[in-house]
Order: C-alpha cells, then sequence, then structure tokens
C-alpha cells in the first residue's frame, strides 16, 4: 500500500498508527501496527454531513458483517473491530502489502498476460463472494492490489451488499465509470453489477481509457473499444469476454465462476505462472514485460505450428500475428508465418487488413490464402500460346522504378520445405500452360516469396503490372514485397493507382504518406486519411511522425492523441518521446521511449535515444548503461573499435 506520514504520533485502540493510507467518503484509513509489531489497516469511520455518530456505527457494522459473512478468499481478513473515543468506530483488517493496479498501470496499459492474470484472481475472489451471497459493489483498480509474492488482493467491503437485501447506503452506489447501466434505472442490483465493473477494469488496465465515461444521471460518453483491433496482442479470446462482461443487460454477462475459467483460457499464461508473473511485475515491470514478451512469443509460435500441422493455416497465421505484434519482425515468427501461408490445409479463407492487422503480413496473407492450396489439385487447362509482355512497360505506363533484380535476393530451396518445392513446381508447370493467367502468375509469386525468392516474385509480379497496370491484387503484392524489402519509398506510384481508385482508403492513403516520406505530398496524403478516419491509430501515428520529424509546433498534441488511440506502438511511442524531448520535457521523453523499449528491447536505436536523453537528465551512470545495452545489440559508429 501506498502511504503518506502522518508526522504525529497517534493511537486508536490497541494499535499505533504510522502513516494516513488514504481518505474517502465518511471514512480514513491508517498504515498501523499491533503491540506485537504486525503490520496492519486500521480503517475509521466518521459521521458524514447531516448524519450523527449512530450513522458512522452503523456503516462499520455493516461492513463488518459483510467481512463476516464473505470469508476471507482473496481479501483482506478482517482482524478487529471496536470504537475509540477520541476517532469513533473502527476495523482493522490485515494490510495488503504492495501496489494497487492504479499504481501497476499508472505509465502505461498492462500487456494482456498480466491483466489476465489479475483478472482470473479476481474473478475468482467475485465468485466466492458471490457464492456466500455477497456483491463487492465497487470493484475498481484502486481496490486491487498485487503483493510481493504476486497474490492479488481486493480491498474495501463498505459497499458490499447481500444478495436479495439493500446497499449500504441509499441512493447510486460505487464509483463512476463502473457503475452498470441498471443501476441507474433503478433496478434491483445483482452479482451481475461486479462483472461490469470487472469489464471496465479489464478494458482501462488492457488499453489505458475505461470504456465510457458516466455522468452522475448515468448518461455514458464513449463507446468500448474493439479491444484485439486496438492491441493485436489481446487475443479475440479476451476481447469478446471483456465485451460481454460489458454488456448493457445483466442477464447478457458471464458469472464470475465463469469468468475464473475464460480469463485464464484467453492468453499464454498457465494458472501456475500467474502470481510468480506478478510478482516480477511489481518487482521490476519492465523485466517482467521483457520476459513476458518472449515466453508469450514463443508459445504462440509452438501453437501456430501445431495448427498449421492441424490443416489450418488461417488459424495459424492469426496467431503469428499477435506473435509479431510481441515481437516485430522477429526471424522466428516470419519462417513460421511463411511455412503456415504456403501450407496447404482445410481452410482457405481470404485473410483482410482487418483481420491480420496493417503492414506486410495481411496483403501477403491475402495472396497466399487465397488460392495456395488448391493450386496442384485440379489437372491444367489447354495450354495458350501467347505469354505476358515483358515487364519493362511498367515504368512508362506508372513511373514506376523497380528495384534491380540485384538487390533482391533468391534463398536457396532446402531439404526441409519439400512440400512448398513441390507446390512451386506445381505451378512453375501450370503457368507455362496459362502464361497468360493473372491468378496463376499471383499465386506463384505468392509461393516463390514464402520460400525466400523474392527476385524470382518480383519477376512474377513485374510481369502482370507490365500486362495489367490496374490490377489491384498486382498493386498491393508489389507493395507488400518492397515494404518487407524496406524499400517503401519506391511504392509511391503504385499506392497512387490504389488511391485512384479507393480515395476513400485510410488505410491506403496512410502508406502513401509513408511512401512519400516527408514533405507536402505526405501532409496531404494523411490529412486525407485524417479527415476520414480521424480516430485510426494507424493514421495517428503517422500524423504524429510528420510532426515530430517537421518540428511542428503541435507535434506534442498530435502524438498524445495518437497516443491515446494506441498505447503499445513502439514507434511511436519513440516519436513522443522525441516530441517531449524537443519540449524540453525529459521525464516525459524518458517515461516514453522506456515504454517504447519494453515493448521493442532489441532496438538499439531506442537505447540509443535514451542514452541521450539521460545525459540530458545529469545521469551519466544511466547513459552509460544505456549505451552499452545498445552496443551489445548492434553494432554501430558510436560504440568505438569492437
Amino acid at each position: 500500500m501506498e502511504s503518506t506520514s502522518l508526522g504525529t504520533d497517534m493511537q486508536i485502540g490497541a494499535y499505533q498508527i504510522d502513516a494516513v493510507l488514504g481518505m474517502g467518503s465518511g471514512t480514513r484509513v491508517f498504515d498501523a501496527h499491533d503491540a506485537r509489531g504486525q503490520r496492519v489497516a486500521v480503517k475509521v469511520f466518521e459521521s458524514v454531513a447531516g448524519s450523527g455518530a449512530s450513522d458512522a456505527l452503523a456503516r462499520r457494522d455493516h461492513e463488518v458483517s459483510m467481512h463476516h459473512r464473505a470469508g476471507d478468499e482473496g481479501l483482506a481478513a478482517l482482524l478487529d473491530s471496536g470504537e475509540d473515543t477520541r476517532v469513533g468506530p473502527y476495523l482493522v483488517t490485515r494490510f495488503a502489502e504492495g501496489p494497487s493496479l492504479r499504481t501497476v498501470a499508472h505509465a502505461r496499459p498492462l500487456l494482456p498476460e498480466h491483466v489476465s492474470a489479475c483478472l482470473v484472481a479476481i474473478a475468482r475472489t467475485l465468485a466466492a463472494l458471490h457464492a456466500r451471497l455477497v456483491v463487492h459493489g465497487d470493484v475498481k483498480p484502486e481496490h486491487v492490489r498485487i503483493d510481493r509474492e504476486g497474490e492479488v488482493v481486493l480491498l474495501d467491503l463498505g459497499l458490499a451488499f447481500e444478495l436479495g437485501g439493500s446497499a449500504s447506503t441509499p441512493g447510486i452506489n460505487g464509483t463512476l465509470g463502473y457503475v452498470a447501466p441498471e443501476v441507474f434505472e433503478g433496478l434491483a442490483a445483482s452479482a451481475a453489477v461486479d462483472v461490469f465493473a470487472l469489464g471496465v477494469l479489464a478494458h482501462e488496465l488492457l488499453v489505458g481509457w475505461r470504456p465510457f465515461e458516466q455522468t452522475v444521471d448515468g448518461r455514458t460518453e464513449g463507446a468500448p473499444a474493439r479491444l484485439d483491433e486496438t492491441d493485436r496482442r489481446i487475443s479475440a479470446e479476451l476481447a469478446a469476454i471483456v465485451e460481454r462482461c460489458l454488456a448493457k443487460s445483466p442477464r447478457d454477462r458471464p458469472r464470475a465462476d465463469e469468468l475464473v475459467v475464460a480469463f485464464e483460457r484467453a492468453t499464454e499464461l498457465t494458472l501456475p505462472e500467474h502470481a510468480p508473473a506478478l510478482a516480477e511485475l511489481v518487482a521490476d515491470r519492465r523485466a517482467a514485460e521483457v520476459a513476458i514478451t518472449r515466453r508469450t512469443k514463443s508459445r504462440l509460435v509452438e501453437r501456430a505450428n501445431r495448427t498449421t500441422r492441424d490443416g489450418d493455416p488461417f488459424e495459424a497465421t492469426r496467431l503469428l500475428d499477435r506473435a509479431l505484434a510481441y515481437a516485430p519482425d522477429d526471424p522466428e515468427v516470419l519462417a513460421a508465418l511463411d511455412v503456415a501461408m504456403s501450407a496447404p490445409g482445410k481452410k482457405t479463407r481470404r485473410l483482410s487488413r482487418r483481420t491480420l492487422g496493417i503492414g506486410t503480413l495481411a496483403a501477403i496473407a491475402l495472396v497466399l490464402l487465397a488460392g495456395l492450396a488448391i493450386t496442384s489439385q485440379r489437372p491444367p487447362p489447354a495450354s495458350r500460346a501467347e505469354a505476358l509482355p515483358a515487364p519493362t512497360a511498367s515504368r512508362t505506363t506508372l513511373g514506376f522504378e523497380p528495384l534491380p533484380a540485384a538487390r533482391l535476393p533468391n534463398a536457396t530451396l532446402v531439404q526441409g520445405q519439400s512440400r512448398e518445392r513441390d507446390a512451386l513446381r506445381a505451378l512453375d508447370a501450370r503457368v507455362r500452360t496459362r502464361p497468360r493467367d493473372v491468378d496463376l502468375r499471383l499465386r506463384r509469386a505468392a509461393a516463390r516469396m514464402s520460400l525466400g525468392r523474392q527476385r524470382d516474385a518480383h519477376a512474377d509480379l513485374l510481369v502482370l503490372l507490365a500486362a495489367h497496370p490496374d490490377d489491384e491484387r498486382t498493386l498491393r503484392a508489389l507493395v507488400s514485397l518492397y515494404d518487407r524489402l524496406g524499400e517503401s519509398a519506391r511504392t509511391a506510384p503504385l499506392l497512387e493507382r490504389i488511391v485512384a481508385r479507393h480515395p476513400r482508403d485510410a488505410s491506403a492513403l496512410t502508406d502513401l504518406s509513408i511512401a512519400y516520406g516527408q514533405g507536402p505530398r505526405a501532409d496531404d496524403a494523411i490529412a486525407r486519411a485524417y479527415a476520414l478516419a480521424p480516430r485510426d491509430a494507424r493514421v495517428l501515428a503517422r500524423r504524429c511522425s510528420l510532426a515530430v520529424h517537421a518540428t511542428a509546433s503541435d507535434a506534442m498534441v498530435r502524438c498524445d492523441e495518437a497516443y491515446r488511440r494506441s498505447t503499445r506502438d513502439p514507434f511511436l511511442l519513440a516519436d513522443r518521446a522525441e516530441a517531449y524531448l524537443r519540449a524540453g520535457d525529459l521525464a516525459r521523453a524518458r517515461e516514453s521511449l522506456d515504454a517504447a523499449i519494453a515493448l521493442r528491447p532489441e532496438d538499439a536505436t531506442f537505447l540509443f535515444r535514451r542514452e541521450a536523453i539521460e545525459r540530458a537528465l545529469g545521469n551519466e551512470d544511466a547513459a552509460r548503461a544505456s549505451h552499452e545495452a545498445a552496443c551489445r545489440l548492434a553494432p554501430d559508429p558510436r560504440c568505438g573499435p569492437a
């Protein structure tokens, strides 16, 4: 528990007061110890305006009775109660060590694995309460603490009530933002109010804001985010559970005991790992997040590989997209992704950008899964002798300057890729018999890319582009390939073609802005995207990046706007840190950059930036440590001779 020193000696009953922990409506809570030196929490009940001393005593007695009925599972156990002649009635509970969830998640949202571990523990405590016919009535981050052993403790039964009974005080009980809709409608409160509050808490911990704001008359502003779209590390299962908890009707919400199992299954942590993971979180958040990121990435790859072998490449690709959200550009994930997307299987549904996230993954998956699995299952039709024209026409048609073939890699096919090689050989045969078939060429290009033969894939795509400069699949496949090779600047003419056909495609406009780099054209493209999708996380992140690189006066405003929509984009966090650094706010710059490093610990660039911030703050030891860590990750002229 966080505490503030009282500054004077004071005793309540048999308990020596050490500090004030907090104050509420008609209550004060103290950090204290008993005669044996055991640390306890003492809650004093004071008379509120318009009521007498009997009100304070009644509220204390009500909370004591709730403790007796509720038991101790997951709660700060009741130890004593009494009445002090100077301060009035009080009760004593076990002192809950450790920070509150509000404190733990103050700087940025928590990883889904840490959130789920907390939610399992809270749901278990609520299930035990509900089984004893007690409703907590005020679930929120301030009332949940994690001790040094990783145990989660739910505090404060001041607003608890017995199912079938009435609340401890008349009117609307609870904290605005966490109160279930039926409470405002005057309906009888049930255990479902705790489930709703838990859903709000989960939403807040996962993305950094509550799903909506409530006014005193129950009106709401805003709407719950699509959690798995806001942050791709959040599984669709976890997002769906939270959405059910936030259902307007209490009948549509799950029971607390159902949530225990549901939350446990929604992430990659097993139940025995929950407490150790939370203990690491409160001890050293950055180290804990690095460890969880690595563990989760590995488990997602393992699951994806099993799913691929079971014949479901669609599900495998979704798992690997989550893995890439944890570890962008990780070689192990990309290798597993190539295998999954080239694997024949039972499910060959088309994947969209919305399904898989943004960037190269979606575009490549779209081409690969659209038909690679069935390429060798039908005999080729009669051949057509006419071949497609040479790729040189694309230069004059689009103003597009292709990458020289010598700069594209062609991996050597290895023995372990026999299935992929067989599929490619089948495609080669079919392309020879049907050289003008666009679908076959696209499939062969996809197969070649999956085998690392970018040069050959590039040749196929250039042939298609010369013959069909308006074919959107070819344009997007080339954009994807060039993005993958770090040649986004070459894609501007291709994206211009796409935008001309789809002028309201905010995602394509954002890609076009990135291809333009910096300058008026980039600004214009992102302004058009922003007008179409002012709440899109990727659009907002690009606006932030442009403002930072242009040293615009509104860079901080743009970056903060983007951060409110996407709190786990490491590049956005780094740009935001740069905006604060230029504004002279070194502390917030370091905080934002630390968050970026926690998400992408292998990026030496971020560590070099932190070195500069630490030096500006006068922290030479920290600057030196950042420099050494960066040099261990990547060779750089700043590191000096090896």
